[in-house]
């Protein structure tokens, strides 16, 4: 709802290297394409970077689903679309198992686990795994959602055949923790935590 906030913060290995921490905030309902929709602000706190993004979900059966994203958008901004065609909305809607997922033309896996996160304790938080070809090379990434729909771990992995312009490779992610994944070996590369979440009281 409007006034609900998280705070999330982003690490870089080898090393565990705090990159940034940002505070993601429901600023408005408004519509876009004919529907009704939340705008979620996604703003740095780090003030030596300035970085806001714009992401505007719908909710249906209760199921959250991001339908558009702008980058360094002003609200005061008109914007007119051509069409009101929707790309195929992303929704949390995760069974366990292995299935087919055509965004990566692969397979992605779900399973349930116990996460501890810093003091945190989680329990029956459901894993999302896959890897993919990217244009860079091979990777691999998992996310963690509680039973409600709520990203609370992030994580993105190298394999061997991985470069990116030189800055990050296998080889320089050597001290990076690994792990294997359908038999591939991979190198954790950047994860993103949920570190609070709470709601801003609007009514004073």
């Amino acid at each position: 709802g409007s006034g609900d906030v998280e705070i999330y913060e982003s690490y870089e290995y080898p090393g565990r290297i705090l990159i940034n921490k940002f505070k993601s905030e429901v600023a408005r309902k408004t519509k876009i394409f004919g529907k009704e929709v939340i705008e979620v602000v996604d703003k740095s706190v780090n003030q030596n970077t300035k970085v806001s993004k714009y992401f505007y979900y719908t909710i249906d059966d209760d199921k959250v689903s991001i339908i558009f994203r702008i980058m360094n958008f002003s609200q005061k901004l008109k914007i007119d679309f051509e069409t009101d065609e929707l790309m195929e909305p992303t929704c949390i809607n995760l069974k366990v198992g292995e299935y087919v997922n055509p965004k990566i033309n692969g397979k992605s896996t779900v399973d349930v686990v116990d996460l501890k996160i810093g003091n945190k304790q989680y329990t029956n938080v459901l894993r999302e795994r896959e890897s993919c070809d990217d244009y860079h090379g091979r990777c691999y990434g998992e996310s963690f959602y509680t039973s409600d729909g709520r990203e609370i771990l992030q994580r993105n992995y190298i394999s061997k055949d991985w470069k990116m312009g030189g800055f990050v490779t296998w080889e320089k992610w050597k001290d990076a923790p690994e792990v294997e994944f359908k038999g591939e070996q991979f190198r954790l590369w950047f994860e993103f935590i949920l570190t609070e979440n709470y709601k801003i009281d609007n009514t004073l």
